[in-house]
């Protein structure tokens, strides 16, 4: 009996040791560089990382040994790092930990990190855990979808940021004393082009100083560089942002998609200057507001994704997100079960939750903004949830009223009624154009033509040529980055085409138009003119 009970208590202290045990690997990363090198990659100035292994794992993960990665004494093609992996029990034999090789500096790759290859994010690479104790080189590896960064077109542009009507003393106010701006981007999408990078100047985000101008503005001057071979008249995307957070709307930064800049001839000098879109917050309300959101739906709706029409009749709700803690503080993920976690607030055609007329295509919803909520600008935005939704988009289903940034916007307030916010769904027919397909030859090349006239009052034309069968976009912009038409979106075979674009609904401005088509992108500029 003793003896049955001396194995027992063996057993357990070997099963209490076995479970506790650490997973220990030496591995050894190899690199092959015999492509990137020849692209550009500069032994004295770039380096190669190994990065990741404790990425998802943090807490049951210990990476010992230097990331940096060093060229293997007999192959100048080859960097290596060797790195001990430690577990704990959490993890088992077989496990996998990711990771990915990262070059840098940043600055002189696009991208730095493996993934987007072939326009598909890449979660990274896999190791997985073998026996204790295990030593192992892994076979070499050449860094998926890193590219060494080829420069372009190079402008110096001093951005400048009026603030005469924004400046003042305290809460409410840009106070010098206390408050900050910056210049941030130089971002691609939501109508620009490409990202460009910061080669000159002051590191990013660029700082603001006073200068002399009349009134009170702001300014930074940075020279910016686009990749090799993207012509002049390609856009990129930069916004204003003011700090500290606390102290404005959306943490300080602009509202809309933030402002285009188009570059034009290699070194040419540029001036920015705008009235940055930024809202001081004023203070606790101090009284519950009430505000009473309405979403005027018509019956020529369209899915911002692709121009597809949304039944008025098959319409099952609305509902209302946005930046403020009383309407979901953008919580969720533009999906229906947003509504059940408060991260998005359903809107009722049935003459309920302060809805007026039932039937009548107004969407409403009232919300109570506690008096404790900051005073200042609020943004919110409208999505339609309907059968189709989530074929036309399956991440994003709900975020189908206007791109990116394109939101309301409106500034509360203390006051004894009741705000009434009414906006009619932004996307809809009135804002596509006709397309026509011009007979003649087929053309060779991706072609943007300058529109005419230009400028123009209140419609123009924009011919494009299109030399395979391609999914094709052509939109319209205006200087924030906001979409203001889809012209095109939908496949086209070869051929010459043009659109009619008319702006009578517009303010008189510089807009941009840009063909995406056959991984090609092209962008011009035109003025509109009432």
């Amino acid at each position: 009996m003793k003896k049955t009970i001396y194995l027992f208590f063996v057993s357990l202290v070997l099963f209490s040791f076995t479970a506790n045990a650490q997973v220990t690997n030496t591995v050894t990363f190899v690199a092959d560089l015999s492509v990137l090198i020849p692209e550009g990659f500069d032994p004295v100035s770039d380096s190669i990382e190994v990065a990741g292994l404790d990425w998802d794992n943090g807490d049951d993960v210990t990476i010992t040994g230097d990331r940096l990665m060093t060229v293997d004494p007999n192959d100048a093609n080859l960097y290596m790092a060797t790195l001990t992996i430690e577990t704990s029990a959490n993890l088992v034999v077989g496990d996998s930990l990711r990771w990915k090789f990262h070059a840098f500096p940043d600055a002189n790759f696009d991208p730095s990190w493996e993934g987007n290859i072939d326009g598909t994010e890449w979660d990274g690479r896999s190791y997985k855990l073998q026996d204790n104790g295990t030593v192992v080189t892994l076979d070499p590896l050449q860094p998926e979808g890193i590219q060494v960064f080829e420069a372009g077109l190079t402008n110096t542009v001093t951005f400048k940021a009026d603030l005469t009507n924004l400046v003042g003393t305290g809460t409410g106010f840009f106070d010098p004393a206390i408050d900050g701006i910056e210049v941030r981007g130089f971002w691609s999408g939501e109508g620009a082009d490409a990202e460009a990078t910061v080669v000159g100047g002051p590191a990013p985000p660029l700082p603001m100083t006073r200068n002399l101008d009349p009134g009170v503005v702001y300014e930074t001057t940075a020279t910016i560089q686009l990749a090799e071979g993207l012509p002049v008249g390609t856009t990129t995307r930069w916004k204003f942002k003011t700090f500290p957070d606390d102290r404005w709307a959306d943490d300080g930064w602009e509202f809309g998609s933030g402002y285009l800049y188009a570059f034009q001839e290699d070194g040419a000098q540029a001036e920015e200057k705008y009235e940055p879109n930024v809202v001081a917050l004023l203070g606790p309300l101090g009284k519950d507001v009430t505000v009473l959101f309405q979403c005027i739906f018509p019956d020529n709706a369209l899915n911002w994704y692709d121009s597809s029409a949304i039944p008025q009749d098959e319409v099952e709700f609305i509902i209302l997100k946005g930046d403020n803690p009383a309407i979901g503080d953008w919580g969720g993920q533009w999906v229906a079960d947003d509504t059940l976690t408060a991260g998005a607030i359903a809107m009722y055609d049935k003459g309920t939750h302060g809805d007026l007329v039932a039937g009548d295509n107004i969407y409403s919803r009232e919300v109570v903004f506690a008096d404790t909520i900051n005073q200042g600008g609020v943004i919110y935005k409208f999505g339609a949830g309907y059968p189709n939704a989530g074929v036309v988009s399956q991440s994003t289903p709900l975020d189908n009223m206007r791109g990116g940034g394109q939101n309301f916007t409106f500034i509360i307030e203390p006051v004894d009624t009741t705000v009434i916010l009414a906006q009619e769904w932004w996307f809809t027919t009135d804002r596509i154009t006709s397309v026509e397909e011009i007979e003649g030859q087929v053309p060779s090349d991706y072609t943007l033509e300058q529109n005419y006239p230009n400028p123009f009052n209140p419609s123009t034309k924009i011919r494009y040529s299109v030399p395979a069968e391609s999914e094709v976009s052509l939109k319209v912009f205006d200087l924030l980055g906001r979409e203001v038409s889809t012209l095109v979106n939908t496949k086209q075979g070869a051929g010459n085409y043009e659109a009619t674009f008319d702006a009578t609904r517009l303010a008189t401005g510089i807009y941009f138009y840009r063909l995406d088509a056959g991984g090609v992108s092209i962008s011009k500029k035109m003025m509109f003119i009432k």
